[in-house]
């Protein structure tokens, strides 16, 4: 057998870790509170009571009420792009709001924002 590193590839990388202090990030519009994960492999979450009032929404899917929150393997599986789709409202200010928490640039497409990394 052979001995030493094992190279992991960027598809087999698991997430960035969620541990983050939203309180330091200086979000526009604050945390009322931090979502905790019911399902933490899928990042699946229960609604919340009450809708916040912000400039954007995001529409959970139809099937499962799931965040519309995708990964895609691009270039023979070596780019990784997480991708927030179903998003209502002023996509900018979203925009805005993931850069701050990401912390790199973020590309707004129609219908979708796209970032780069497995987030």
């Amino acid at each position: 057998k052979k001995q030493g590193r094992i190279a992991i590839h960027a598809s087999q990388r698991p997430a960035e870790t969620a541990e983050i202090d939203y309180t330091a990030l200086g979000l526009t519009y604050e945390m009322k509170e931090v979502p905790t994960f019911t399902i933490a492999r899928h990042a699946w979450s229960p609604q919340p009571k009450e809708a916040p009032k912000l400039p954007f929404m995001i529409d959970r899917t139809d099937v499962g009420l799931s965040l519309p929150v995708y990964t895609e393997f691009k270039g023979g599986n070596t780019k990784v792009l997480t991708i927030l789709r179903k998003i209502r409202g002023d996509v900018h200010a979203l925009k805005e709001e993931v850069e701050k928490v990401v912390g790199k640039e973020v590309e707004v497409r129609p219908g979708k924002i796209v970032i780069v990394g497995n987030y």
